[in-house]
């Protein structure tokens, strides 16, 4: 049996020139290289052979005999390396011609059953090992009825040489953002994650994938380091942006005594880094501010209110008339000096206000009937036509209403009648009815003939 193991491995050795010196290892160990870890060859007729010893960086040629062959490589780390495992497909064929296992001296499978095809190359192991022996196994799954290869190269991965940074300095404004790539060299190298620091987080941070945030004004250094501790580093400025305005709104307000309003500050550009702003009231007894901008009259009279920026000292203002707190009112009648007036006389009425002192005194007139009696925006009533109409007064201030009922009666017919004085001959008087000098309607001065071209009638004779 020893000698077919012989020939196997001498065959092996011919085709590839690839393979090294055995190395011992149990041969009375039996295993099964999809569920424990290989670490001696099993030849087509079930018997065991050496592990051959894995030369790395070198393309390997090894051969399946039969159905049941396994074929070991074992491989021992000085030191911790990065190792990756290639295998080499001819693209002949797509059948699966294997599984792959990789397993340690302790026993432990680190890869279990992992298919592999003649029809691609494949990477069977990319990753750090450490210091050690390892077994990389290769199980035949075809029904073979002659021998066929396979090809592999494993290599140990180059450490990281140098890292890079996609700018060696950069000026950030507060609150802005910026990522910065790293490169790792070689290309190859299996672990190209860096670490990222900020040698000053109170003006700079930076996260896992190198996104830098500026916090504040300052300077701070970014660095990115490899697993090795090759690095590179960014200087980072970080700068405040500056208000170049503000304004304020609104402009200009009306208050009562005691009321309160608020004055709202908009600053420009509104990403400028520091947007605090101070109020200041340029008369205190008349209107106060506090520091958030809140108005409160004390006091009738105006007062300017002025916001200045912290940054920069821009300014703007708010001008602010305090009234005196309004009384409201509470009801209202009419005072009319008469209810009864005659066709084309007027008479004139009043709003009085409950209380006395209230604010606002504006009110509004009118009438139920304009063509008994109008009346204008004063309260002077004027008679129109025989009837009644009623008068209502409606207070500006609460909409408080009082009524009035005004009589309108027609005037009595006045005729052309004159009492002449016979011996004075100037004095006469004009009334409708003749009833006499001492109850006339009206006197007049004029001689008898300037009465009779009036076309008066003459009334008796009277001294």
């Amino acid at each position: 049996m020893k000698i077919i193991q012989w020939k196997k491995v001498l065959n092996q050795v011919l085709l590839a020139g690839l393979f090294a010196s055995f190395i011992a290892v149990p041969t009375s160990v039996a295993v099964d290289a999809a569920t424990s870890p290989v670490i001696s060859e099993k030849e087509f007729n079930g018997d065991n052979a050496r592990a051959n010893n894995l030369v790395l960086g070198r393309k390997i040629q090894g051969n399946f005999s039969g159905k049941q062959d396994t074929d070991v490589y074992a491989l021992t780390l000085n030191t911790t390396s990065d190792i990756q495992l290639i295998f080499n497909g001819t693209g002949k064929t797509n059948e699966q011609l294997a599984t792959f296992q990789l397993s340690n001296s302790a026993g432990n499978v680190l890869i279990n059953a992992k298919k592999v095809s003649n029809a691609t190359s494949q990477i069977l192991v990319k990753q750090t090992l450490p210091k050690g022996k390892y077994y990389f196994s290769f199980k035949n799954t075809q029904n073979l009825t002659q021998a066929k290869n396979y090809h592999f190269t494993a290599s140990v991965l180059p450490a990281v040489a140098s890292v890079t940074l996609s700018q060696k300095e950069k000026t950030l404004y507060v609150n802005e953002t910026a990522t910065l790539n790293a490169t790792v060299a070689p290309n190859n190298t299996l672990n190209k994650t860096v670490t990222w620091t900020s040698s000053n987080t109170s003006v700079a941070t930076v996260d896992s994938k190198g996104k830098v945030t500026a916090k504040k004004a300052g300077s701070a250094t970014i660095t990115a380091k490899s697993n090795n501790a090759k690095s590179a580093t960014s200087k980072i400025t970080v700068k405040n942006r500056s208000v170049t305005s503000v304004s304020v709104s609104p402009t200009s307000k009306t208050i009562e005594v005691g009321a309160t309003t608020t004055a709202t500050a908009s600053i420009k550009p509104t990403n400028a880094t520091i947007k605090t702003v101070s109020w200041k009231s340029s008369d205190s007894k008349i209107a106060t501010v506090d520091s958030k901008g809140k108005i409160t009259g004390k006091k009738a009279g105006k007062a300017t209110i002025t916001a200045t920026t912290t940054d920069g000292k821009k300014t703007a203002k708010v001008t602010v008339t305090v009234q005196a707190k309004k009384v409201a009112v509470k009801s209202v009648s009419i005072n009319a000096p008469t209810k009864t007036i005659m066709v084309g006389k007027t008479t004139t009425v009043k709003a009085t206000f409950n209380p006395t002192n209230a604010s606002n005194k504006g009110v509004t007139w009118k009438s139920s009937n304009t063509k008994v009696a109008t009346i204008d925006a004063n309260g002077k009533i004027t008679g129109k036509k025989a009837g009644k109409t009623t008068i209502t007064v409606t207070t500006k201030d609460g909409k408080k209403t009082s009524s009035v009922t005004i009589n309108v009666n027609a005037t009595k017919p006045i005729g052309k009648t004159v009492y002449i004085a016979p011996k004075s001959g100037k004095k006469y008087h004009y009334d409708a009815h003749c009833r006499g000098l001492k109850n006339a309607h009206s006197i007049s001065s004029m001689t008898e003939n300037q009465a009779k071209s009036a076309g008066y009638d003459l009334c008796g004779w009277e001294d």
